[in-house]
């Protein structure tokens, strides 16, 4: 995304994040039916929150204030340029103001209040077109290059590979339209990749908060010159454990691991590698092969089992039983922190299934079963006991979890970000949802107001 003209600086940058997070609130707290009415009828919705709320989540200072007002105005005047699905193929592009209209509150209170054009509004709230944004992260980066690089980048963090896209496309979405010109001009990519490219890279893996670092992968034409860009993210370890929703919740399970023998880096792999029922399910069947004896290592054994994805006999002899109840040890705050998130997850997931129409509860169960990471146990599970068995429904979930545009909203993306979205004092006035109208270019009834666009669509280049 970039501006067909003027300049996206770095702080209009964090303050747009901080717009989109405010709507993507608002949007959450409207019921899903009321959702499809106003994007089928291509309804607009009017968002407002006082600057200090702004500010907070800019983590700005109170000077700020003015430098808000100013980007805001800012990113109403300005008409961009983005591609709206250039990682499914079909690549075109949009041109549009970001923000329809926008009033700054003349009673003294410091609101702001905007609107988005419903096609800008329908791309920015589909999870599958925009990853949430660490807002957090956003603010600690010291270039807007690299902010930049990582809103760009973020998106494709499940797929981990962005869409191949020509060098012109890249220079406009990570620097300003007069430093663009330079850059383009004949020869002068080997500056661009010198001066901005890299060192942003740098600064996405030196930040320990960012949970990828990037590969830069060129196309190469006539003469080896570079035509195109795309790049290949790595997950850091921790980002790739907090992305796995099979980390467990629960410290009992590892306590009964611990109990087989099991060193602390063998457990950790195996939470990284399995989902939390699925090893329930293995700790009951070992825990009967134990009772029978002849198991001289139990570690071994266990580990064993669970890569062989078997029970130690057959599953017509094992039969199948229910994971056994584990003594509960001292539990850290930040253990039931990460049990709490563990949970929330689960129920955003639940809720997201079970909002779907009959079909496609049944098509996603149906991919589930398909899928090569589904393990045969919990295949011989859905078959034998249906899908309300535990250890089905909660590899299904955590399964589901993994999936494109499943979990959208900022409080999602991380431990952190779900803590202060939890432990946000609850407000009467703070982020939400004005008003909704049918038509683009209604009255603001306070402050300054100002004329709406509509969105185009041009041809791409």
């Amino acid at each position: 995304m970039y501006p067909v003209s003027g300049q996206y600086s770095h702080f209009c940058r964090r303050v747009f994040n901080a717009l989109l997070l405010v709507t993507t609130k608002g949007w959450q707290s409207i019921p899903s039916e009321l959702q499809a009415k106003v994007l089928d009828e291509r309804r607009v919705l009017r968002f407002a929150a006082t600057v200090g709320e702004l500010g907070k989540v800019l983590r700005a200072t109170t000077r700020a204030t003015e430098r808000i007002y100013d980007a805001v105005e800012n990113l109403y005047g300005q008409e961009f340029r983005f591609d709206a699905m250039g990682e499914r193929g079909d690549m075109y592009k949009v041109a549009s103001r970001l923000i329809s209209q926008y009033s700054r509150s003349s009673d003294g209170s410091g609101e702001v209040q905007w609107e988005f054009p419903p096609d800008v509004f329908e791309m920015l709230m589909s999870p599958g077109r925009w990853a949430a944004i660490d807002i957090h992260l956003a603010n600690r980066f010291n270039s807007g290059h690299s902010l930049a690089l990582y809103e760009n980048t973020h998106r494709y963090i499940r797929v981990q590979l962005t869409a191949r896209m020509p060098v012109v496309d890249w220079v406009k979405l990570l620097v300003s339209p007069d430093a663009a010109e330079t850059f383009l001009q004949q020869g002068n990519y080997r500056y661009f990749k010198r001066d901005i490219l890299l060192p942003a890279m740098r600064e996405l893996e030196s930040t320990e908060a960012c949970p990828f670092s990037v590969e830069l992968l060129e196309t190469t034409g006539s003469r080896n010159k570079v035509t195109h860009l795309q790049f290949r993210l790595h997950l850091k370890v921790q980002a790739a454990l907090d992305m796995d929703t099979s980390q467990t919740g629960d410290p009992r399970l590892e306590a009964k691991l611990r109990e087989y023998g099991i060193t602390e880096r063998g457990i950790d792999q195996l939470l990284t590698k399995y989902d939390e029922p699925v090893l329930r399910l293995h700790i009951a069947a070992f825990d009967k092969r134990l009772a029978e004896g002849g198991i001289r290592d139990k570690a071994a054994a266990f580990v064993h089992q669970v890569k062989n994805d078997y029970y130690g006999r057959s599953p017509q002899q094992e039969g199948q039983a229910d994971a056994p109840a584990l003594p509960a040890p001292a539990v850290d705050t930040r253990k039931q922190d990460e049990a709490d998130f563990a949970k929330h997850i689960a129920q955003r997931v639940r809720k997201y299934y079970l909002g779907q129409p009959r079909f496609v509860q049944d098509q996603l169960l149906q991919a589930f079963l398909n899928s090569p990471d589904t393990p045969n146990l919990v295949r011989e599970q859905f078959a034998k006991k249906g899908f309300k068995t535990p250890a089905v429904s909660g590899t299904f979930y955590a399964w589901m979890a993994k999936q494109e545009g499943v979990l959208s909203l900022p409080e999602d993306a991380s431990l952190d970000a779900y803590l202060d979205w939890r432990n946000e004092p609850k407000r009467s006035k703070g982020p939400r949802v004005l008003s909704t109208k049918i038509s683009v270019g209604g009255p603001i009834s306070s402050g300054t107001r100002k004329k709406a666009a509509s969105p185009r669509e041009v041809p791409a280049d």
